[in-house]
């Protein structure tokens, strides 16, 4: 909605009235005249945008037009001829001449001063529109600088594309030329190795290809074919492959001596040899060679098939003669023990019919002559410690144990004959023989659990749905499995329960089996509900037919104890409650007494403590004084109080009472000995403590010990009813006696 304003300068519009708007009225004016403007424009430049356009079409008039028209507006008075003289007010007067124009326009000061606030906002409207314009040019000067440099660039690229190409045809024509006349005077392009010139290492040893231990072999390889298709003598080939080796393989060359490092053979077989890059090496990698998670199987088939092919080339085998000897020899070796294996490697046999010459003859270098009477567990015995040929003697005699002079009879155990020769069992009367009775038929019981498992044993409920009826099932919690499983007999299992799906497991035998997983309805102490478990044939454990496992039972391995709202305790007697009490009681056994003969009173004043001391004293003393272990005194008798911390991190408050044991009668009472004691407890193997409720404060004191017991803190004067700070090793000795 349009305010006064701008409706004021709607109706006269003009440049003084608009400088005087606001920035709101200003956006109603570009309104209403149809301007293009945005609020986020700064006022100035909405003023300068709208004077501009009011200016273009007219509806308002510059500064300079303005004074134009108030100049014309002057009207130019003349007289008429024939007119008489204009003459003064009093009549008759002398003929005065008239001025041809009106006097020239004096404004008011009002008016002068807003003349010159107008001008002042006309000429910051005018920079304003300065600015604005060089603004403009800048932007479009920067523009047109941007488009000449992306020329410049373009025709520098053009320039450098087209000099390379000529540069490009240009040895492409030369080398054309020379290639012509070498052609044209029979000349080869490669110089003959005989009369080339001295060989350059320094120029051809940046073409060598680096040496990487992970890939000996290949680095081979590519060697002889760089050096090869450049035609380097065979003779530096060495020097050349040494000054790339790293490693081990610069150790093993530098072991050799001078005339082994210049020969490329020795030195290839001595490096691949220190790598294990030797037939049985290449053959282990080829057999062992397994598919990894990261790998597809296009890699693994070619992997594969270069390590065959490495095989075969460091075993010579190009020909199918040489692949089927190889292939049968590898066969032969496999059935054969390590040891002919490892010697037949160590004499490089390399026919099967060489192989089984050398592997008879070394069976029967290494024949064995003893045998052990004991089977023992491990590995089958090698085939060299099982030959048989019929080469042996035949009057060989055996060896396979003592003799039967020597060997002891099971049954009396006397050596020198065998059971079915004892004369002992022979002698033994024998039962009549009676005649033959049909047997009866018994009940086989049930298999138990072991004791050992009983902690984590538990009875429960099984069933395929929640309707279904339940079966009882004994369940063992095993911490240690990963996957629950129960046994096939326990459930009628059908295709409603399947899970549609298997999981393998893996024992401590290290075998793996694979399991199919259904779904039951538990109901025991530590879970209940719906859960998926493996089914098996047996369990390891008899007796047990369901193992939970962590995947159901999680870290619960015993039932979690039931909290109901209302409890039941078994028992609420209180025929106790007079002995286990928080307030101690009094004894009427004796009374403590404190002999001081005729000493005069000691009177002391209280130690000064801090704050928080004191307001744990002002408690303490409140404590006794309501449970009647201390009231307030008159007596002439006065000892300080301090606190002293307790193990617990509390204090206990203690009355400095070593000016009244200077002059006290002391009690000859004997005190228990540490030592006794413990050698009392020694050899015992149950240890009982029997403490009370603050013993010393139930035996009373006399008059005459109550007064000499006084106490002065820094807000109390009290005496004690009770001998707490004092001795009561009679008390204690009488109470406690007859234990032991």
């Amino acid at each position: 909605m349009a305010s006064g304003a701008v409706d004021l300068f709607i109706a006269d519009p003009s440049l003084e009235g608009l400088l005087k708007l606001t920035k709101v009225d200003l956006l109603a004016v570009a309104a209403n005249y149809g301007i293009t403007t945005t609020k986020q424009s700064l006022k100035p430049v909405i003023v300068a945008t709208i004077s501009q356009h009011l200016l273009a079409h007219g509806v308002v008039a510059s500064q300079e037009e303005e004074e134009d028209k108030d100049e014309e507006g002057l009207e130019r008075v003349e007289v008429p001829p024939g007119s008489s003289p204009i003459r003064p007010e009093g009549g008759v007067g002398v003929e005065s001449r008239v001025p041809l124009t009106l006097p020239k326009f004096q404004p008011s000061p009002e008016e002068s001063g807003r003349s010159v606030e107008t001008a002042r906002l006309r000429l910051r409207v005018a920079r304003l529109e300065a600015d604005l314009r060089d603004k403009a040019e800048r932007r479009q000067q920067e523009y047109e600088l941007e488009l000449r440099k992306l020329d410049i660039k373009r025709l520098e690229v053009e320039t450098s594309k087209e000099i390379r190409k000529m540069e490009i045809q240009a040895e492409t024509e030369v080398k054309i030329q020379i290639r012509q006349l070498e052609l044209a005077a029979g000349v080869s392009s490669s110089p003959p190795v005989g009369r080339e010139g001295p060989f350059d290492v320094g120029r051809n040893i940046a073409i060598v290809p680096p040496f990487r231990e992970s890939e000996v072999d290949s680095h081979f390889s590519a060697f002889e074919r760089v050096a090869g298709a450049l035609h380097w003598p065979k003779e530096v080939w060495p020097l050349l492959l040494q000054c790339k080796l790293t490693g081990k393989a610069q150790e093993v060359v530098a072991s050799l001596s001078l005339e082994e490092s210049g020969q490329y053979d020795l030195v290839k077989a001595a490096v691949l040899r220190a790598y294990e890059l030797v037939p049985e090496a290449y053959k282990q990698r080829f057999r062992n060679h397994r598919k990894s998670s990261n790998k597809m199987f296009v890699e693994f088939a070619r992997d594969k098939e270069s390590l065959f092919d490495r095989w075969c080339a460091a075993s010579k085998a190009s020909t199918y003669a040489t692949l089927r000897e190889l292939t049968l020899l590898e066969d032969f070796k496999s059935h054969l023990p390590d040891d002919i294996v490892v010697h037949l490697n160590e004499q490089k046999v390399t026919t099967v019919a060489h192989a089984a010459v050398m592997a008879d003859e070394y069976a029967l270098t290494h024949k064995t002559v003893f045998y052990p009477s004991t089977p023992t567990r491990g590995p089958r015995p090698s085939n060299s410690q099982a030959v048989r040929t019929s080469r042996a003697p035949a009057a060989q005699p055996s060896t396979r144990g003592p003799s039967k002079a020597e060997r002891e009879c099971f049954y009396c155990r006397l050596p020198g004959h065998l059971i079915a020769d004892c004369p002992t069992l022979k002698a033994k009367p024998k039962a009549p023989l009676s005649p033959s009775r049909s047997k009866g038929v018994g009940f086989v019981s049930p298999k138990k659990p072991s004791v050992v498992y009983s902690p984590f044993l538990s009875k429960g409920w099984v069933s395929l749905c929640d309707e279904a009826s339940q079966q009882p099932i004994t369940i063992l919690r095993d911490t240690g499995a990963a996957q629950s499983i129960i046994v096939s007999t326990s459930l009628p299992w059908s295709e409603k329960s399947y899970c549609g799906s298997h999981v393998l497991l893996t024992g401590i035998e290290m075998g793996t089996i694979s399991v199919s997983l259904h779904w039951v309805y538990p109901s025991s102490s530590i879970v209940s509900g719906r859960v998926r478990v493996g089914v098996v044939p047996r369990l390891p454990v008899d007796g047990v037919s369901f193992l939970l496992g962590n995947d159901i039972a999680g870290g619960r391995v015993v039932p979690v104890p039931e909290v109901v709202d209302n409890p039941d305790p078994a028992y609420t007697g209180t025929e106790t409650d007079s002995l286990f009490q928080d307030v101690p009681s009094r004894t009427t056994v004796l009374e403590h007494d404190i002999d001081v003969e005729d000493s005069k009173p000691i009177r002391m004043h209280p130690y000064r403590v801090n704050a928080r001391k004191r307001e744990e004293m002002r408690k303490e003393t409140e404590y006794l004084r309501k449970n009647n272990m201390a009231v307030p005194s008159r007596s002439p008798w006065s000892s300080p109080c301090i606190l002293v911390p307790k193990p617990d991190g509390t204090s206990r408050l203690c009355t400095d009472y070593r000016r009244v044991n200077a002059i006290t009668v002391p009690d000859s009472y004997p005190m228990p000995r540490t030592d006794d004691c413990v050698d009392t407890i020694g050899s015992a193997v149950y240890v009982s403590k029997l403490d009370m409720l603050k013993g010393y404060w139930q035996v009373p004191l006399t008059p005459r010990a109550s007064d000499i017991s006084a106490f002065v803190t820094p807000d109390s004067f009290l005496q004690y009813s009770d001998p707490s700070p004092l001795r009561g090793s009679l008390i204690a000795d009488s109470l406690f006696r007859g234990f032991s």
